[in-house]
């Protein structure tokens, strides 16, 4: 609405002027409620913002502490796992040449029950070598 028009007189043209400032009070009114209350959202989502990434923040150091602890553990299980696996190993090794060590004893010992054939003695002690071998093998 333009204050002036052609043909208006001056009060018309005032009343006009004063009712155009009253719709411009109300509008700087509305805008001004508009923008505190778009503030006051921004505000409270800011908050509400810093409040989840605290959290998170906390929960993700959480998790790291976890996180480097398991993996400390998962080192310390590796490390026991090989050391086991090393003692089995020697164990079986050890078992294995104690194995080949009785079957080398068992050999000499049906060597000397073959050559001494004739005694009783000798045959009693091969058929026992000989059950003890099916047990072993």
């Amino acid at each position: 609405m333009t204050p002036f028009r052609p043909g208006m007189g001056a009060l018309e043209s005032e009343g006009r002027i004063a009712n155009n400032e009253i719709v411009i009070a109300k509008l700087l009114i509305e805008l001004q409620q508009q923008q505190t209350s778009h503030e006051r959202l921004c505000t409270d989502r800011d908050e509400a913002l810093r409040h989840i990434l605290t959290s998170h923040k906390g929960r993700i150091e959480e998790l790291a502490i976890r996180f480097k602890a398991a993996n400390q553990y998962q080192g310390t299980t590796r490390e026991n796992l090989n050391s086991l696996i090393h003692h089995v190993n020697r164990s079986n090794a050890a078992h294995q040449e104690s194995m080949l060590n009785v079957k080398s004893g068992l050999r000499i010992l049906e060597s000397r029950s073959d050559i001494s054939s004739g005694s009783v003695r000798a045959r009693n002690v091969s058929s026992n070598l000989q059950s003890d071998r099916h047990l072993i093998n």
